[in-house]
């Protein structure tokens, strides 16, 4: 079987990267008889994959991206005559294919939460996870909330659709011994964009401040429409004790993990949620908010805080959710046998995901729609 990826998303987003990364990865390595081409837009990332067919599509810029797939990946996929091609950005060319499409939709959230874009990336979206839900043959996602909500969203059958829950790599993320410096810390990892809620971080904190020792470091980099979260630890008395660190480097990231007396993430709502997964794989006890699909990531290992709305704007201004994150934070900072057990089961938990079983489900996807 001749497979096309299309992997543009291999310049972008830590997320989509990761996912298409490892999955082509795990595709050459699981299925040596079958013949991958993989589409870039960038030459920049033809050399992350030597014993594939690469192929280069120039896309110059994101704002093209519907004219590149509809007419140079469409033009260069009747030319190269895959057997199936698997676009892995939740869009595809406007009109159906003659042969076999898989897309993967890692969430709906530019639909659920349409503030978090621009006016055009709401535009844009919108059309582009429609036509996705629309003109592909089998859809792939990575969460059941995801499921869940491209059945409800887009109107997809369900047997259209196959969950392959996100991995991190485990030979990456693991413990690492970190000599202590300075005071000890409550760790965030994320895009600082509207919908990680991490100003509800900033004010628990300020909750339980004068009873624990703990500094709060925010980690990551800014969003497209950015937040001014210095304004809002000093509006909440915090900002001597709220560290930003911008840009840590994949290197560091377990050091900066393993280092954490606790990891939170209070996000409204993810697609999967890598940074309290890859937290738990390092032995971090996790604090999450049951916005979908974290529950999911974190199983039993994770305490989990409840929003007290469904609405996810509501949930941004969340008083009695702040209230609950801090008694948990603390909870957790002051118990130590339950800080032991999930440093415990936190690992147990990440090894759960693999992306052997993504490329395996996926593969099986494929085989299923082409015969």
């Amino acid at each position: 079987m001749k497979i096309a990826i299309e992997a543009r998303g291999l310049i972008g987003a830590r997320g989509v990267r990761t996912y298409i990364y490892q999955l082509v990865r795990h595709l050459i390595k699981n299925s040596p008889s079958d013949e991958l081409e993989i589409l870039h837009g960038s030459r920049e990332t033809m050399k992350d994959f030597p014993t594939a067919t690469n192929s280069f599509i120039p896309l110059p810029h994101d704002a093209i991206v519907q004219w590149w797939l509809s007419r140079a990946v469409s033009q260069h996929l009747r030319r190269s005559k895959p057997t199936i091609v698997h676009f892995t950005k939740a869009d595809v060319p406007s009109r159906k294919l003659s042969i076999p499409a898989v897309t993967t939709i890692f969430d709906v959230i530019p639909l659920q939460l349409p503030s978090t874009q621009s006016f055009l990336r709401r535009l844009y979206w919108r059309k582009a996870l429609q036509r996705a839900g629309t003109l592909s043959d089998h859809i792939i996602t990575i969460s059941e909330a995801s499921k869940k909500n491209i059945i409800e969203l887009l109107q997809v059958d369900p047997n259209k659709i196959t969950v392959t829950p996100m991995a991190v790599d485990l030979d990456h993320f693991k413990h690492t011994e970190v000599t202590s410096q300075g005071s000890p810390y409550i760790l965030f990892v994320g895009r600082w964009d509207e919908r990680k809620n991490i100003p509800a971080l900033i004010k628990a904190f300020a909750i339980i401040k004068d009873v624990i020792p703990h500094n709060l470091i925010i980690a990551g980099r800014p969003a497209d429409k950015p937040i001014n979260l210095k304004a809002v630890a000093k509006r909440a008395g915090v900002e001597g004790r709220v560290i930003f660190r911008e840009n840590v480097s994949y290197t560091d990231l377990p050091a900066l993990y393993s280092g954490a007396d606790v990891f939170v993430y209070p996000s409204v709502i993810e697609g999967w949620g890598f940074p309290p997964h890859e937290a738990m794989a390092c032995g971090t006890p996790v604090i999450v908010s049951n916005g979908d699909p974290l529950p999911e990531v974190v199983g039993e290992s994770g305490e989990v805080v409840v929003f007290s709305t469904n609405d996810l704007l509501g949930r941004l201004n969340d008083s009695e959710f702040i209230s609950r994150l801090a008694d948990k934070i603390q909870g957790v900072l002051i118990n130590a046998d339950r800080r032991q057990q999930m440093k415990t089961m936190g690992p147990k938990q990440a090894r759960k995901f693999s992306w052997d079983t993504v490329a395996e489900e996926t593969l099986r996807v494929y085989h299923r729609i082409t015969q």
